[in-house]
């Protein structure tokens, strides 16, 4: 959530992204096309703004990142819920996480230290206007008002053939995942795992890469014996 002053009418986003190129605007895209208001903060001045060419990159190889980036823009601002803002973000919008669960004292320290603030209790029950949310009443009677709130669902893999061919398996952020190195192998010799099932984090951009990675390192398995 971030309020948006550029235009003096004090509207309200539901995400705001810092930075615009390919990162950003996929992100942005991502929640542009789940229907939620957002906008990309950007000067211009993106890392690879001096490389000639972009390459690997699925449908673009060979192209120059500016117009990588631009085409990228255009699908992006071909939404009505994204709009880019040019310039440079300086302050943070407010934010409260809600645990589902205890956090360690490291992890609450580091989110303390970088403004977040921590609740001590569990959402029960959210008041609204309508559509719009106003209030989020914690397990402790305590109220926090809010405008918008981000929930992270669980999910299960669609079928057991890792638990059958024995791959460890580790607890992700929404539930169980095949757990991989970095080349995408799982503990099963010769057996690699990518996608939802591999990674605790969704998405076509997430999964494409992980393809490539197990396609080749599962290829480089079959030349090295």
């Amino acid at each position: 959530m971030a309020q948006d002053r550029t235009r003096g009418d004090g509207e309200m986003l539901d995400a705001v992204v810092i930075g615009g190129s390919f990162a950003g605007i996929s992100a942005a895209l991502y929640l542009a096309r789940g229907r939620r208001s957002v906008a990309v903060v950007d000067e211009g001045e993106t890392r690879n703004r001096f490389a000639s060419a972009a390459h690997g990159l699925l449908g673009h190889d060979g192209k120059p990142p500016a117009q990588i980036r631009a085409e990228g823009l255009r699908d992006l601002l071909a939404y009505p819920e994204a709009r880019l803002i040019a310039g440079r973000a300086l302050r943070v919008p407010e934010l409260t996480l809600l645990p589902d669960g205890l956090l360690s004292e490291q992890d609450h320290a580091t989110l303390t230290s970088a403004g977040v603030r921590v609740a001590a209790a569990a959402p029960v029950r959210l008041q609204s206007d309508g559509p719009r949310l106003q209030v989020i009443h914690l397990s402790d009677g305590r109220t926090l008002p809010a405008e918008v709130l981000y929930m992270a669902t669980r999910a299960e893999p669609a079928c057991d053939l890792a638990a059958q061919l024995g791959c460890r398996m580790e607890m992700g952020m929404q539930g169980p995942i095949v757990a991989v190195d970095a080349m995408q192998a799982s503990s099963v010799p010769g057996v690699f795992a990518a996608g939802d099932l591999a990674r605790p984090v969704f998405g076509a951009g997430f999964a494409v890469a992980a393809g490539v990675m197990a396609g080749t390192a599962c290829h480089r398995s079959l030349v090295l014996g």
